[in-house]
């Protein structure tokens, strides 16, 4: 699916900015990006609501993170959580083994995490990182 380009040149994650464990997930990796090759998006900011409606992603948008690839498509659940930690760097690549497993079992346990993300880890409505793009 194609999205924003002109404002999204490189890699972007979209994500659950309430969400305690989204937002610490995405701090860590903009600590260990020193190549700055994402940009994050919170699916609250006023950029992230309106990919949300053009592009008709209500029904996933804070069930999953999603990735919008510099290749121009887009990977949610598992799929994405493999394809950010080894684009990372090249230590972060070995995790591309996780592509091995069938991605409806990969799924299974992605899915039970955010079912119970806010259980587990809590939500906040002052997320840091809630501007449009970082």
């Amino acid at each position: 699916m194609y999205i924003y380009f002109e404002m999204i040149q490189k890699n972007t994650i979209l994500f659950d900015s309430r969400c305690n464990l989204c937002s610490k997930t995405v701090k860590n990796i903009m600590k260990i990006d020193s190549k700055s090759i994402f940009n994050f998006i919170s699916n609250n900011s006023k950029s992230g609501k309106k990919i949300i409606t053009d592009y008709n992603l209500n029904s996933i948008t804070t069930q999953t993170i999603i990735l919008f690839t510099s290749e121009k498509e887009f990977l949610i659940k598992s799929d994405a959580v493999i394809a950010i930690i080894s684009r990372l760097n090249f230590v972060f690549k070995i995790f591309n083994i996780f592509s091995v497993i069938p991605k409806k079992i990969r799924d299974i346990g992605y899915d039970f995490i955010a079912r119970n993300r806010y259980n587990w880890f809590g939500e906040n409505d002052n997320c840091e990182i809630t501007n449009d793009i970082y």
